[in-house]
């Protein structure tokens, strides 16, 4: 993390597992394109943004938009019902991302409306592109009924990218205002963790159940598996 090299394009750029070629992406916040690099994306798309409204007061929406994207700014934890209780201790890895798997649900179902519609190529994206982004993956891979095997280990090759990540994150204006930062690679990107965001979805009731208690319509993972699949 020590390098000097320039930022450019995505670190953590793939396709979402289950979905038909070409229409859904999953990346890192995407601050740092050239025109080449947003044409090769095939839009212009949808931006859907699940970065906390913080986040993108300091460091702005992102150079998509600027080439014709729509963004959705869906604040990943802002948005529909919050679990009851306290914040969990999250020195307690399994506690704390079952607890930020809960608090995204909202933004998994509003974020659902929009895939379920979407005519055009689909880019979603936080900012290190891992965690949030990471659930509403798995939650999309559950409703295409990809095997679970196959949503953890798309979700596991986060780890490949995690010094990068820091790097970028680490150069980030909403970063800077800390005077000790906790980088991405403090939640570790494991199979533990992806079996926790599944595991947190099936005690409520599975992903319709879940989906539900944001007031997603009963359809909504029809309409993502008749789009998408």
């Amino acid at each position: 993390m020590t390098t000097t090299e320039p930022i450019s394009g995505l670190c953590n750029l793939r396709a979402v597992p289950g979905v038909r070629a070409n229409v859904v992406w999953r990346s890192d916040v995407p601050l740092w394109l050239d025109a080449e690099q947003i044409a090769a994306l095939g839009g212009p798309g949808i931006q859907i943004d699940l970065r906390g409204t913080k986040e993108c007061e300091h460091d702005g929406p992102g150079v998509l938009e600027g080439a014709g994207w729509t963004r959705h700014h869906l604040a990943f934890g802002e948005i529909g019902p919050r679990p009851d209780g306290p914040m969990p201790d999250f020195t307690d890895r399994a506690a704390a991302y079952s607890y930020i798997t809960s608090i995204g649900v909202g933004a998994v179902a509003d974020a659902f409306e929009l895939l379920a519609g979407a005519e055009v190529p689909v880019l979603f994206h936080c900012t290190a592109g891992k965690d949030r982004t990471g659930i509403l993956a798995i939650a999309l891979g559950l409703a295409l009924g990809v095997p679970r095997e196959v949503a953890v280990a798309d979700y596991v090759r986060s780890a490949k990218v995690i010094e990068e990540i820091d790097r970028r994150y680490l150069s980030l204006p909403s970063v800077r205002t800390h005077d000790s930062p906790v980088t991405p690679s403090a939640f570790p990107v494991t199979a533990e963790m992806a079996g926790t965001v599944l595991d947190t979805i099936a005690a409520n009731g599975g992903l319709d159940a879940w989906l539900a208690t944001a007031g997603a319509a009963p359809d909504l993972s029809d309409r993502i598996r008749a789009r998408l699949g």
